[in-house]
């Protein structure tokens, strides 16, 4: 393991050359970054990767003032050099994390209070699919959306509006938590119940929808959004704390585990992104428009020590 005084110069990490398709994400060589007061130096087993970063890549989702423009959003490794001020961590902790930036690359930057411990039935390279995942759950469905629902519709397959009809005898959903945006924005109004609440967190789809206000006022509806990456230091460590609260018990007895579609080395983080983009992971898993949250799919890829190396599929089930 690295420490302070052996750390690199130079790091390995993926640029966007410029807003395109996968193929702008290529290896460049970057200053390593040494961490500040109330921070730690990750060195990355692996990151994870997500729809934000697509975006990312496309020129829509551009990083918060001060953020890294490296993309990638967690991380796990073992810290390998701590800053002034920090004191619930170490040097040789190994922590997954969510980052406003700079995940994909073979060292990352954390505020400590972000900093999760890998639970003791999740491996290294798995704990980078939990961050991001779960404290988006966490803080969208429970604390904003205050309640879960029980039912898993394939929207493949079917008709998700006339399942949620159906498995709650016209009630509606009390509680939508939607990543898509655009299109299913009306259809979403039109699943919820009586002062039900629809939270936004991805807009797949797009940012602009037509919207029937009537049906909001008629049913008191709630219409709420958030994303985690803008938010303060010490609001994203409330939520880690909340996270590792009520959901790191669950993780740690084998109760919850990630969802593992496929591995790819750092240099290979296009054909990760081509495959997020086309929703391959969700179509292999069966995956589908879910109103009870549970841990999502995610597709990772290992670090520099994986560099060059391909890696065969992973798969595990929440």
């Amino acid at each position: 393991m690295p420490t302070p005084a052996t750390l690199p110069e130079t790091m390995t990490a993926i640029e966007i050359s410029e807003p395109g398709p996968p193929e702008v994400l290529r290896p460049a060589v970057r200053p390593t970054p040494r961490p500040g007061s109330g921070e730690v130096l990750v060195h990355v087993a692996a990151a994870g990767v997500n729809r934000a970063d697509v975006m990312q890549r496309e020129g829509r989702y551009p990083p918060p003032p001060g953020a890294s423009d490296i993309p990638g959003l967690e991380v796990a490794g073992t810290i390998v050099e701590v800053g002034r001020d920090v004191g619930d961590v170490a040097v040789g902790d190994e922590v997954c994390a969510i980052v406003s930036g700079g995940g994909y690359a073979a060292y990352c930057v954390v505020p400590a209070p972000q900093c999760l411990p890998i639970p003791p039935s999740v491996s290294l390279r798995d704990a980078a699919a939990l961050p991001e995942a779960y404290m988006t759950v966490w803080t969208n469905v429970f604390e904003r959306g205050r309640l879960g629902a029980d039912v898993a519709i394939n929207y493949r397959e079917q008709d998700f509006l006339e399942v949620v009809r159906e498995a709650t005898d016209g009630r509606g959903a009390d509680v939508i938590l939607d990543m898509v945006g655009g299109a299913y924005l009306q259809r979403n109004i039109d699943s919820l119940a009586l002062e039900g609440r629809l939270v936004i967190i991805a807009l797949m789809e797009g940012a602009e929808s037509e919207l029937n206000l009537a049906a909001v006022m008629s049913k008191r509806l709630t219409v709420t959004g958030s994303t985690l990456r803008a938010r303060r230091v010490d609001q994203k460590a409330t939520v880690a704390q909340a996270v590792r609260q009520e959901v790191w018990p669950h993780l740690a007895s084998g109760e919850l585990r990630p969802m593992i579609h496929a591995t790819y080395p750092l240099a290979d983080a296009s054909g990760a992104h081509r495959v997020m983009q086309s929703s391959r992971h969700n179509a292999c898993h069966g995956a589908g428009r879910r109103v009870r949250p549970r841990t999502g799919l995610a597709i990772y890829f290992c670090s520099t020590s994986q560099l060059g190396r391909p890696h065969g599929s992973q798969q595990g089930w929440a």
